[in-house]
Protein backbone atom coordinates (compact mmCIF):
# COMPACT_ATOMS: atom_id res chain seq x y z
CA UNK A 1 0.00 0.00 0.00
CA UNK A 2 2.84 2.41 0.84
CA UNK A 3 4.70 1.67 -2.38
CA UNK A 4 1.53 2.09 -4.45
CA UNK A 5 0.72 5.40 -2.78
CA UNK A 6 4.29 6.67 -3.17
CA UNK A 7 4.21 5.85 -6.88
CA UNK A 8 1.01 7.82 -7.54
CA UNK A 9 2.13 10.70 -5.32
CA UNK A 10 5.41 10.90 -7.27
CA UNK A 11 3.47 10.96 -10.52
CA UNK A 12 1.14 13.65 -9.14
CA UNK A 13 4.05 15.81 -7.96
CA UNK A 14 5.68 15.68 -11.37
CA UNK A 15 2.39 16.52 -13.06
CA UNK A 16 1.80 19.39 -10.64
CA UNK A 17 5.00 21.12 -11.72
CA UNK A 18 4.00 20.86 -15.37
CA UNK A 19 0.46 22.02 -14.59
CA UNK A 20 1.72 25.07 -12.70
CA UNK A 21 3.93 26.07 -15.61
CA UNK A 22 1.01 25.78 -18.04
CA UNK A 23 -0.97 27.88 -15.59
CA UNK A 24 1.74 30.54 -15.76
CA UNK A 25 0.75 31.13 -19.40
CA UNK A 26 -2.39 32.76 -18.02
CA UNK A 27 -0.18 35.66 -16.93
CA UNK A 28 -1.22 36.87 -20.38
CA UNK A 29 -4.66 37.93 -19.21
CA UNK A 30 -6.16 37.99 -22.70
CA UNK A 31 -4.90 34.46 -23.33
CA UNK A 32 -6.51 33.41 -20.06
CA UNK A 33 -9.76 35.06 -21.17
CA UNK A 34 -9.51 33.36 -24.55
CA UNK A 35 -9.01 29.93 -22.98
CA UNK A 36 -11.99 30.52 -20.71
CA UNK A 37 -14.21 31.79 -23.53
CA UNK A 38 -13.44 28.89 -25.84
CA UNK A 39 -14.11 26.40 -23.04
CA UNK A 40 -17.32 28.30 -22.21
CA UNK A 41 -18.46 27.93 -25.83
CA UNK A 42 -17.56 24.23 -25.88
CA UNK A 43 -19.43 23.52 -22.65
CA UNK A 44 -22.52 25.42 -23.83
CA UNK A 45 -22.98 22.77 -26.51
CA UNK A 46 -23.82 20.27 -23.74
CA UNK A 47 -26.91 20.07 -21.50
CA UNK A 48 -26.37 22.35 -18.52
CA UNK A 49 -26.16 19.47 -16.03
CA UNK A 50 -23.38 17.82 -18.06
CA UNK A 51 -21.13 20.87 -18.23
CA UNK A 52 -17.90 21.17 -16.27
CA UNK A 53 -18.05 23.14 -12.99
CA UNK A 54 -17.59 26.85 -13.63
CA UNK A 55 -19.26 26.72 -17.04
CA UNK A 56 -22.90 26.15 -16.12
CA UNK A 57 -25.72 28.66 -16.39
CA UNK A 58 -25.44 29.39 -12.68
CA UNK A 59 -21.82 30.49 -13.26
CA UNK A 60 -22.67 33.13 -15.88
CA UNK A 61 -22.59 36.08 -13.48
CA UNK A 62 -19.26 35.05 -11.96
CA UNK A 63 -17.84 34.36 -15.44
CA UNK A 64 -18.96 37.81 -16.62
CA UNK A 65 -17.40 39.49 -13.59
CA UNK A 66 -14.11 37.68 -14.22
CA UNK A 67 -14.01 38.98 -17.78
CA UNK A 68 -14.93 42.47 -16.58
CA UNK A 69 -12.21 42.62 -13.93
CA UNK A 70 -9.53 42.43 -16.62
CA UNK A 71 -10.19 46.10 -17.41
CA UNK A 72 -8.96 47.15 -13.97
CA UNK A 73 -5.55 45.54 -14.26
CA UNK A 74 -4.65 45.06 -17.93
CA UNK A 75 -1.64 47.10 -19.07
CA UNK A 76 -0.30 45.72 -22.38
CA UNK A 77 3.40 46.39 -21.69
CA UNK A 78 3.26 44.86 -18.22
CA UNK A 79 1.15 41.96 -19.42
CA UNK A 80 3.63 41.21 -22.19
CA UNK A 81 6.58 41.30 -19.80
CA UNK A 82 4.83 38.82 -17.48
CA UNK A 83 3.91 36.60 -20.43
CA UNK A 84 7.50 36.57 -21.68
CA UNK A 85 8.63 35.53 -18.19
CA UNK A 86 6.05 32.75 -18.19
CA UNK A 87 7.17 31.61 -21.63
CA UNK A 88 10.77 31.44 -20.41
CA UNK A 89 9.67 29.01 -17.69
CA UNK A 90 7.49 27.07 -20.13
CA UNK A 91 10.40 26.61 -22.54
CA UNK A 92 12.42 24.92 -19.81
CA UNK A 93 10.03 21.98 -19.99
CA UNK A 94 11.20 18.91 -21.93
CA UNK A 95 9.75 18.88 -25.45
CA UNK A 96 7.52 15.92 -24.64
CA UNK A 97 5.91 17.95 -21.83
CA UNK A 98 5.24 21.00 -23.99
CA UNK A 99 2.25 21.64 -26.25
CA UNK A 100 3.34 21.35 -29.89
CA UNK A 101 0.18 23.00 -31.26
CA UNK A 102 0.67 25.99 -28.94
CA UNK A 103 4.36 26.27 -29.87
CA UNK A 104 3.52 26.27 -33.58
CA UNK A 105 0.74 28.85 -33.21
CA UNK A 106 2.89 31.16 -31.09
CA UNK A 107 5.82 30.96 -33.54
CA UNK A 108 3.49 31.73 -36.45
CA UNK A 109 1.79 34.67 -34.77
CA UNK A 110 4.67 36.20 -32.77
CA UNK A 111 4.38 38.38 -29.69
CA UNK A 112 4.22 41.66 -31.63
CA UNK A 113 1.14 40.65 -33.59
CA UNK A 114 -0.33 39.01 -30.52
CA UNK A 115 -0.64 42.31 -28.67
CA UNK A 116 -1.04 44.65 -31.65
CA UNK A 117 -3.88 42.86 -33.44
CA UNK A 118 -6.03 41.43 -30.63
CA UNK A 119 -9.48 42.84 -29.91
CA UNK A 120 -9.83 41.07 -26.58
CA UNK A 121 -8.64 44.16 -24.75
CA UNK A 122 -12.13 45.60 -25.31
CA UNK A 123 -14.66 44.60 -22.66
CA UNK A 124 -17.67 44.50 -24.96
CA UNK A 125 -15.78 42.25 -27.37
CA UNK A 126 -15.00 39.82 -24.54
CA UNK A 127 -18.57 39.80 -23.28
CA UNK A 128 -19.92 39.36 -26.81
CA UNK A 129 -17.81 36.24 -27.26
CA UNK A 130 -19.78 34.59 -24.47
CA UNK A 131 -22.65 34.21 -26.94
CA UNK A 132 -20.56 32.83 -29.81
CA UNK A 133 -20.31 29.16 -30.72
CA UNK A 134 -17.13 27.14 -30.38
CA UNK A 135 -16.93 26.95 -34.18
CA UNK A 136 -17.15 30.75 -34.49
CA UNK A 137 -14.38 31.25 -31.95
CA UNK A 138 -12.23 28.60 -33.63
CA UNK A 139 -12.64 30.51 -36.93
CA UNK A 140 -11.68 33.86 -35.37
CA UNK A 141 -8.59 35.66 -36.60
CA UNK A 142 -7.90 37.19 -33.20
CA UNK A 143 -4.35 36.09 -32.30
CA UNK A 144 -5.07 35.40 -28.63
CA UNK A 145 -8.10 33.33 -29.56
CA UNK A 146 -5.95 31.39 -32.03
CA UNK A 147 -3.54 30.57 -29.20
CA UNK A 148 -6.42 29.58 -26.93
CA UNK A 149 -7.87 27.26 -29.58
CA UNK A 150 -4.42 25.72 -30.15
CA UNK A 151 -4.07 25.03 -26.42
CA UNK A 152 -7.58 23.60 -26.01
CA UNK A 153 -7.00 19.94 -27.03
CA UNK A 154 -3.97 19.71 -24.75
CA UNK A 155 -5.82 21.43 -21.90
CA UNK A 156 -8.67 18.93 -22.16
CA UNK A 157 -6.29 15.98 -22.36
CA UNK A 158 -4.29 17.16 -19.35
CA UNK A 159 -7.57 17.58 -17.47
CA UNK A 160 -8.66 14.03 -18.42
CA UNK A 161 -5.32 12.57 -17.31
CA UNK A 162 -5.52 14.56 -14.09
CA UNK A 163 -8.97 13.19 -13.25
CA UNK A 164 -7.75 9.65 -13.89
CA UNK A 165 -4.69 10.23 -11.70
CA UNK A 166 -6.82 11.71 -8.90
CA UNK A 167 -9.02 8.62 -8.98
CA UNK A 168 -6.00 6.35 -8.68
CA UNK A 169 -4.63 8.56 -5.91
CA UNK A 170 -7.84 8.28 -3.90
CA UNK A 171 -7.83 4.52 -4.34
CA UNK A 172 -4.20 4.27 -3.20
CA UNK A 173 -4.86 6.52 -0.20
CA UNK A 174 -7.87 4.42 0.80
CA UNK A 175 -5.74 1.25 0.76
CA UNK A 176 -3.00 3.01 2.75
CA UNK A 177 -5.48 4.32 5.33
CA UNK A 178 -7.03 0.86 5.70
CA UNK A 179 -3.56 -0.55 6.36
CA UNK A 180 -2.87 2.19 8.94
CA UNK A 181 -6.07 1.31 10.80
CA UNK A 182 -5.14 -2.37 10.77
CA UNK A 183 -1.62 -1.67 12.03
CA UNK A 184 -2.87 0.66 14.78
CA UNK A 185 -5.26 -2.06 15.93
CA UNK A 186 -2.38 -4.49 16.36
CA UNK A 187 -0.71 -1.89 18.60
CA UNK A 188 -3.83 -1.46 20.72
CA UNK A 189 -4.42 2.14 19.68
CA UNK A 190 -6.61 4.20 17.35
CA UNK A 191 -5.71 6.75 14.70
CA UNK A 192 -6.01 10.50 15.24
CA UNK A 193 -9.45 11.62 13.94
CA UNK A 194 -9.05 13.09 10.48
CA UNK A 195 -11.15 13.15 7.29
CA UNK A 196 -9.46 13.96 3.98
CA UNK A 197 -7.11 16.43 5.67
CA UNK A 198 -9.91 18.42 7.32
CA UNK A 199 -10.41 17.80 11.02
CA UNK A 200 -13.97 16.98 12.02
CA UNK A 201 -13.43 16.94 15.80
CA UNK A 202 -10.61 17.94 18.10
CA UNK A 203 -10.38 18.97 21.72
CA UNK A 204 -8.24 21.00 24.10
CA UNK A 205 -8.27 23.45 26.99
CA UNK A 206 -8.38 27.23 27.23
CA UNK A 207 -4.87 28.20 28.26
CA UNK A 208 -2.39 30.97 27.51
CA UNK A 209 1.32 30.57 26.96
CA UNK A 210 4.52 32.25 28.01
CA UNK A 211 8.17 32.35 27.09
CA UNK A 212 11.07 34.50 28.24
CA UNK A 213 9.97 38.13 28.05
CA UNK A 214 6.52 37.40 26.63
CA UNK A 215 3.26 36.25 28.21
CA UNK A 216 -0.08 35.68 26.48
CA UNK A 217 -3.07 35.52 28.79
CA UNK A 218 -5.85 33.06 27.94
CA UNK A 219 -8.35 35.86 27.17
CA UNK A 220 -8.17 39.24 25.45
CA UNK A 221 -10.71 41.83 26.58
CA UNK A 222 -12.77 44.71 25.27
CA UNK A 223 -10.41 47.17 26.95
CA UNK A 224 -7.51 45.60 25.07
CA UNK A 225 -9.39 46.06 21.81
CA UNK A 226 -9.77 49.77 22.57
CA UNK A 227 -6.08 50.08 23.52
CA UNK A 228 -5.02 48.67 20.16
CA UNK A 229 -7.26 51.04 18.19
CA UNK A 230 -5.25 53.22 15.79
CA UNK A 231 -7.91 54.13 13.25
CA UNK A 232 -6.07 52.21 10.56
CA UNK A 233 -6.63 48.66 9.33
CA UNK A 234 -6.55 46.21 11.05
CA UNK A 235 -6.90 48.21 14.26
CA UNK A 236 -9.84 50.41 13.24
CA UNK A 237 -12.67 49.59 15.63
CA UNK A 238 -16.02 51.30 14.89
CA UNK A 239 -16.71 54.48 16.86
CA UNK A 240 -19.91 52.98 18.29
CA UNK A 241 -17.93 50.05 19.62
CA UNK A 242 -15.29 52.26 21.21
CA UNK A 243 -17.98 54.37 22.86
CA UNK A 244 -19.69 51.30 24.33
CA UNK A 245 -16.35 50.01 25.65
CA UNK A 246 -15.55 53.36 27.27
CA UNK A 247 -18.90 53.17 29.11
CA UNK A 248 -18.36 49.46 29.90
CA UNK A 249 -21.77 48.86 28.39
CA UNK A 250 -21.42 45.09 28.26
CA UNK A 251 -24.77 44.11 29.70
CA UNK A 252 -25.29 40.39 30.17
CA UNK A 253 -22.28 39.60 27.98
CA UNK A 254 -19.70 40.49 30.63
CA UNK A 255 -17.80 37.71 32.38
CA UNK A 256 -18.34 37.82 36.19
CA UNK A 257 -14.98 36.06 36.71
CA UNK A 258 -13.09 38.63 34.64
CA UNK A 259 -15.12 41.72 35.45
CA UNK A 260 -15.18 42.66 31.78
CA UNK A 261 -16.16 41.24 28.41
CA UNK A 262 -13.85 38.72 26.75
CA UNK A 263 -13.13 39.14 23.03
CA UNK A 264 -10.86 36.25 22.00
CA UNK A 265 -9.29 33.31 23.79
CA UNK A 266 -6.48 30.82 23.24
CA UNK A 267 -6.76 27.06 23.46
CA UNK A 268 -4.72 23.93 22.81
CA UNK A 269 -7.26 22.79 20.20
CA UNK A 270 -5.53 21.47 17.07
CA UNK A 271 -6.64 23.03 13.76
CA UNK A 272 -5.62 22.99 10.12
CA UNK A 273 -6.39 24.92 6.94
CA UNK A 274 -10.14 25.05 6.42
CA UNK A 275 -11.03 25.05 10.12
CA UNK A 276 -11.60 28.81 10.25
CA UNK A 277 -15.16 29.39 11.39
CA UNK A 278 -15.46 26.02 13.12
CA UNK A 279 -17.82 26.00 16.09
CA UNK A 280 -16.21 25.70 19.52
CA UNK A 281 -18.16 23.85 22.20
CA UNK A 282 -17.44 23.64 25.92
CA UNK A 283 -17.48 20.45 27.95
CA UNK A 284 -21.28 20.74 28.26
CA UNK A 285 -21.75 20.93 24.51
CA UNK A 286 -22.61 24.64 24.65
CA UNK A 287 -21.55 26.95 21.83
CA UNK A 288 -18.82 29.25 23.17
CA UNK A 289 -17.12 30.67 20.09
CA UNK A 290 -15.61 30.18 16.66
CA UNK A 291 -12.07 29.06 15.86
CA UNK A 292 -10.57 31.46 13.35
CA UNK A 293 -6.77 31.33 13.40
CA UNK A 294 -3.62 29.85 14.85
CA UNK A 295 -0.66 31.67 16.36
CA UNK A 296 2.19 32.44 13.98
CA UNK A 297 4.79 30.39 15.83
CA UNK A 298 2.45 27.41 15.75
CA UNK A 299 2.24 26.94 11.97
CA UNK A 300 4.34 23.79 12.35
CA UNK A 301 1.12 22.13 13.60
CA UNK A 302 0.29 20.90 10.10
CA UNK A 303 3.30 18.59 10.47
CA UNK A 304 3.87 18.31 14.21
CA UNK A 305 1.80 19.38 17.19
CA UNK A 306 3.91 20.98 19.91
CA UNK A 307 1.82 21.62 23.07
CA UNK A 308 4.11 24.34 24.39
CA UNK A 309 3.59 26.64 21.40
CA UNK A 310 0.54 25.52 19.43
CA UNK A 311 -2.52 27.61 20.19
CA UNK A 312 -5.79 28.19 18.38
CA UNK A 313 -7.43 31.62 18.56
CA UNK A 314 -11.21 31.67 19.07
CA UNK A 315 -13.59 34.60 19.05
CA UNK A 316 -15.70 34.45 22.22
CA UNK A 317 -19.43 33.93 21.64
CA UNK A 318 -20.17 36.66 24.21
CA UNK A 319 -18.28 39.21 22.11
CA UNK A 320 -20.13 38.08 18.97
CA UNK A 321 -23.53 38.40 20.65
CA UNK A 322 -22.61 41.77 22.17
CA UNK A 323 -21.55 43.08 18.75
CA UNK A 324 -24.80 41.89 17.17
CA UNK A 325 -26.88 43.34 20.02
CA UNK A 326 -25.19 46.58 21.08
CA UNK A 327 -23.24 47.59 17.97
CA UNK A 328 -24.98 46.28 14.86
CA UNK A 329 -28.53 46.11 16.16
CA UNK A 330 -29.05 42.66 14.64
CA UNK A 331 -31.91 41.84 16.98
CA UNK A 332 -33.78 39.82 14.36
CA UNK A 333 -30.83 37.43 14.11
CA UNK A 334 -30.65 37.13 17.88
CA UNK A 335 -34.36 36.27 18.02
CA UNK A 336 -33.91 33.77 15.19
CA UNK A 337 -31.14 32.05 17.15
CA UNK A 338 -33.29 31.98 20.28
CA UNK A 339 -30.87 34.18 22.23
CA UNK A 340 -33.45 36.82 23.14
Amino acid sequence: AIAALDAVVGEANEALTTSQIFGLLNRAQLLSAGRDLYRWAQEREKPDADRAPGYQDRDRQFFTERLTQIDRRFVPATDRALFEGALAEYRKLPLDKRDAAFDTALTTIGLDRLYAETKLGDLQTRLGLMEMSAADIAASEDPFLKLAVALSPGDLERERIGKDRNGRLQKARAAHTKAMFAFAETQGRTLYPDANGSLRFTYGKIIGKARDGLAWTPFTTAEGLAEKHTGKTPFNAPAKMLEAISKKDYGRYASPEQGTMPVNYLSTVDITNGNSGSATLNAKGEFVGLAFDGTLDGVIADWWYEPSINRTIHVDSRFMLWTMDKIDGARRLLREMGVE
